[in-house]
C-alpha cells in the first residue's frame, strides 16, 4: 500500500511558479515535461516512503530532490 502524501500550499505555489517561468522561458512542452516528473516523483516517494534524507527539523518527513527541470 501507498503512502499517502501531503502536499503543502508552499510546495504547491513552488510548483506552479517553476510551471509558469519554464513556460514563459522555453515552452508550454517543456512546463508539462516538468509537471510530469514532480508527479512521477510523488509517486515515487509514495511507493518508497523510506527514499530520501530524513528531515532534522521534523519527525516522519523525507527530503528528495528534484532533478534540474532545463
Amino acid at each position: 500500500m501507498a503512502t499517502k502524501i501531503v502536499i503543502t500550499k508552499r510546495f504547491r505555489q513552488n510548483v506552479i511558479e517553476t510551471y509558469q517561468y519554464i513556460q514563459n522561458t522555453f515552452s508550454s512542452k517543456a512546463a508539462s515535461n516538468f509537471l510530469d516528473r514532480i508527479e512521477r516523483r510523488i509517486d515515487f516517494i509514495a511507493g518508497h516512503p523510506e527514499a530520501g534524507k530524513a528531515s532534522q527539523k521534523r519527525k516522519n518527513i523525507r527530503c528528495v530532490l528534484l532533478p534540474p527541470h532545463n
